[in-house]
């Protein structure tokens, strides 16, 4: 006996409170014949406490509705047939179904990353959503995923399956700087068939221009020709700015000419917009320039 329509995949989990279907095979009687079967339902504890022994004549389905099934609770299918003598065969059971009317729950969401929460990224071209759900009846059966302008819009993305994936790499997109804000948004199904309420991200915004470029004196307070030191050298600068993500942080490099690193190589020197490096060994009369850059968040 199986739970289902006829020729359906067996049913295990469902969200449907009202109807059953069922269907059988193998019953067999080489004298007289089977003149009738009958079915019921029922719970472990009881083959007829929803619905009593019914005759469905020579068919091996049925449907029953005007059910009022309850959620968390396991139903199963007996069926028996009788011959033409009267004689009524043992019961064959289904498996059973267990009612799951919960919705499964997205739980959280990450936008930019795999990992941290962007609020800003770099690519108008990709988008990145990771996230996780659950369901504590049935299981998740899979997720999707959208992309819109709005929390509850998937006017860049639709829907998209996701398997039972929990991050995806969106590619080929064409997202507008200055523009608008990209929420990704992620939903699940259950293996009954509840689907979750949409579950929407806080959003990224596109920034692709790189920071203004300010003003780097050596020194401190003007800009230094000349220094008797020879073991440590000072820098400030200003003016630098990122209109749509700002400033993250600053980098600092000491080359022998514009634009290298040859005497120190890339430090990240926070917010911090001045620089007292020691321990140099600088050649006498050998001129020293200062390379200053700072990137954004993305």
């Amino acid at each position: 006996v199986y739970d289902g329509i006829t020729g359906g995949t067996e049913i295990e989990w469902t969200n449907n409170t009202a109807s059953v279907s069922a269907y059988w095979s193998g019953f067999t009687d080489t004298y007289s014949g089977i003149e009738f079967y009958e079915y019921a339902i029922g719970t472990p504890t009881s083959d007829v406490g929803v619905v009593p022994w019914t005759i469905v004549g020579t068919n091996s389905t049925f449907f029953h509705d005007s059910l009022s099934m309850v959620n968390d609770v396991i139903y199963h299918t007996s069926v028996r047939a009788t011959d033409g003598v009267g004689n009524s065969s043992l019961i064959a059971r289904s498996n059973g179904f267990t009612i799951d009317t919960d919705d499964a729950v997205i739980t959280s969401i990450i936008e930019g990353d795999l990992i941290e929460d962007w609020d800003y990224q770099g690519s108008d071209s990709s988008f990145i959503i990771a996230w996780s759900g659950n369901d504590a009846a049935s299981g998740i059966d899979y997720y999707e995923y959208a992309v819109g302008t709005d929390p509850d819009s998937t006017d860049v993305v639709n829907w998209t399956l996701a398997g039972q994936n929990t991050n995806i790499a969106i590619d080929s997109l064409f997202l507008q700087q200055d523009r608008e804000i990209y929420y990704g948004i992620v939903r699940a199904t259950d293996l009954a068939g509840n689907t979750s309420t949409a579950f929407s991200g806080d959003g990224v915004e596109v920034d692709i221009t790189p920071p203004a470029i300010g003003t780097v004196i050596d020194g401190t307070n003007s800009d230094l020709t000349f220094t008797g030191a020879d073991t440590n050298l000072t820098a400030t600068w200003q003016d630098f700015n990122d209109a749509i993500s700002g400033i993250t942080y600053y980098e600092y490099a000491i080359g022998l000419s514009p634009g290298s690193a040859d005497v120190l190589s890339w430090v990240n020197n926070g917010l911090d917009t001045t620089i007292s490096v020691g321990l140099l060994t600088l050649d006498h009369a050998t001129a020293v320039s200062y390379t200053h850059l700072r990137a954004h968040e993305t």
